[in-house]
């Protein structure tokens, strides 16, 4: 159910785009403070960027994308709900950016630092930390990194508090829906009360809303569709296993060629085992 102009929260994939997004400075903030960095200045930052890869690859769309002023690639995902497979949607999600940044016959060093950071609601790994950075380490020796610049970071608001700075205390208060008092979350918060007063985003808002319901729709007919063709692909197989049809006529009704089929027939058997 779409919720109603005047109770979307940061949390909301809408609100979260269009506040970063229009305002680069809180987004600059944002990085710094949880990442820990020093940013000297970011590019314009880019709401529901889609990066398609090969033609019958999966594209993404990643909710914030922003470059500082070195080239360094950040990614920003507001996660609502905790999923077991965001790491390797982190790990898919870094893959196709680095895709996207290099060209054909360009050497792989002119890859740029990434981050790929999924800001969550809750604790995706239960070890009550606020943040989670993972970067690519040696197992024999730890003290040892890899070096490829490619770091995942997974935001956590249901941790423990100690230790932590009033700035990043108060963002985890608004991830929580609850009141921020200080630094980049009292600024976002603040926004949040302004745009709602304004309302100029509001058309804006129910055309957003309804593009994603439309792709929802569109992915679950393609996904209706491939089941379909799947199940006459696998009925076509056992026809020919029972030789009531022969492979020449069972491929052509798969529009497939003879050897296609016949690898078909052979993952099948596989997946049979």
């Amino acid at each position: 159910m779409r919720k109603r102009y005047e109770e979307l929260e940061f949390t909301d994939d809408y609100l979260f785009g269009k506040i970063l997004t229009s305002r680069p400075d809180l987004c600059k903030k944002l990085l710094e403070m949880l990442l820990g960095i020093e940013i000297k200045e970011i590019r314009p930052p880019e709401g529901q960027k889609t990066i398609e890869t090969a033609y019958d690859s999966r594209g993404i769309r990643l909710d914030v994308y922003v470059n500082d002023e070195k080239g360094t690639v950040f990614d920003l995902e507001m996660q609502t709900v905790l999923k077991p497979d965001i790491p390797k949607r982190a790990r898919y999600y870094q893959g196709a950016i680095d895709q996207s940044m290099i060209q054909r016959g360009e050497p792989y060093s002119s890859l740029r630092k990434s981050y790929v950071i999924f800001i969550c609601t809750g604790d995706l790994f239960g070890k009550r930390l606020p943040v989670y950075t993972f970067e690519n380490v040696c197992l024999e020796d730890t003290s040892l990194h890899l070096g490829d610049e490619a770091v995942k970071v997974i935001v956590n608001p249901d941790c423990e508090r100690a230790g932590l700075s009033d700035e990043m205390k108060s963002f985890m208060e608004l991830l929580k829906g609850r009141a921020a008092t200080s630094g980049v979350a009292k600024d976002i918060a603040d926004m949040i009360t302004d745009v709602r007063r304004d309302r100029r985003w509001e058309g804006d808002y129910m055309t957003f809303d309804m593009k994603l319901r439309e792709e929802r729709e569109e992915g679950r007919a393609e996904g209706r569709a491939e089941g379909l063709l799947e199940g006459r692909i696998e009925m076509l197989v056992k026809l020919v296993k029972n030789k009531m049809l022969s492979l020449r006529d069972a491929a052509g009704q798969a529009e497939m060629t003879e050897a296609e089929f016949k690898a078909y027939m052979a993952e099948h058997e596989k997946r049979e085992k």
